[in-house]
């Protein structure tokens, strides 16, 4: 692999890394027979993302199983190291879940990129690990007696990576319900293309001077605006944001049970009402567009410990009044 493309994957996921080795140790255990079970930590890979065979998309890839994931929050011009722990399926979770959905979980999938993994927080602090606890804490359910919330969200992805990522690994958890956090950059930064452009063009290499003139406006990703610059130079909007509706299209054909989309209330008009089209003959899938763009975040735009626990709430609110589950808050 040419240390172009590992330049190039680094830069999209929005994470520069620093990996340390060190043992295994055990997180909080939750009782019960089939109840989700510890994580266990094995000493970290030199890189913790891992391309996949068979895969339609080429240049696809997941995170490791099993390892921990060191991000160093001087990137973003803070004074702190966070980590991530990778359980046994390469997920960004507190427990492994066992395939065999135990009578009685209500079972949540959440899809996204970066703000769906948690970057630049803690595993237990992002969205769906607050969410899970919010759920048990605060709703009674006569037919529900635990809530499970699975994080299959990696940095990066796109729409077509979301669908593949569903595909690989949610769909075999049997979920009941599927959230989907989603930006604007999801139908118009298509991975493979900028893949593909990266073999040819390092903005690095090609355009220095350009890069660091970002860098002294304080972009904290000057190299992958550079490169973006170059992107769409070279493809037409409209056509990005038709190709990346129709993998949308696929997750909705590949999963009929409840769904959540969700963004922020700022999400580009056209993009909006694409989706609103194109769910709106879905009864059972919901889409919200309504995060504020006050949500407390990190200098870099992503959400804080505290942003992602108002995006929790958010999602709290939103699926204790679902018409697929009968719950009272506590």
């Amino acid at each position: 692999m040419s240390k172009r493309f590992l330049y190039f994957w680094f830069v999209i996921v929005f994470i520069e890394l620093v990996c340390i080795g060190f043992l295994g140790y055990r997180y909080y255990q939750k009782t019960g027979t089939n109840k989700p079970k510890k994580v266990h930590v094995l000493p970290i890979d030199s890189e913790y993302l891992q391309f996949s065979t068979g895969s339609t998309a080429p240049l696809y890839s997941e995170p490791k199983a099993n390892i921990q994931k060191q991000e160093d929050l001087s990137l973003i011009g803070m004074n702190a190291v966070i980590y991530h722990t990778f359980n046994a399926d390469g997920l960004n979770e507190r427990f492994d879940y066992p395939l065999e959905k135990e009578k009685g979980v209500f079972r949540i999938i959440s899809l996204g990129d970066s703000f769906t993994e948690g970057a630049f927080v803690a595993t237990e602090n992002n969205y769906s690990e607050v969410l899970e606890d919010i759920l048990n804490d605060k709703l009674s359910c006569p037919s529900i007696k635990r809530f499970e919330v699975i994080n299959l969200g990696v940095e990066g992805y796109d729409m077509q990576y979301n669908v593949e990522r569903f595909i690989r690994k949610g769909k075999k958890y049997n979920p009941d319900l599927v959230l989907l956090w989603t930006n604007d950059n999801d139908y118009t930064e298509s991975n493979e293309k900028i893949g593909e452009l990266s073999k040819t063009f390092d903005p690095l290499v090609d355009a220095p001077d350009k890069v660091e003139m970002y860098k002294e406006k304080g972009d904290y990703y000057p190299a992958l605006t550079v490169l973006l610059e170059e992107y769409f130079r070279k493809h037409s909007r409209s056509d990005l944001i038709k190709e990346e509706l129709g993998y949308l299209r696929q997750l909705l054909e590949g999963y009929t049970g409840p769904m959540i989309i969700f963004s922020r209330e700022i999400m580009a008009e056209d993009i909006k009402k694409s989706i609103s089209d194109l769910v709106q003959p879905n009864a059972h899938v919901h889409f919200y567009p309504e995060i504020p763009d006050s949500y407390d975040l990190f200098p870099d735009q992503h959400p804080s410990v505290e942003g992602h626990r108002q995006f929790a709430h958010f999602l709290f609110t939103k699926i204790s009044a679902l018409t697929e589950i009968s719950c009272v808050r506590n």
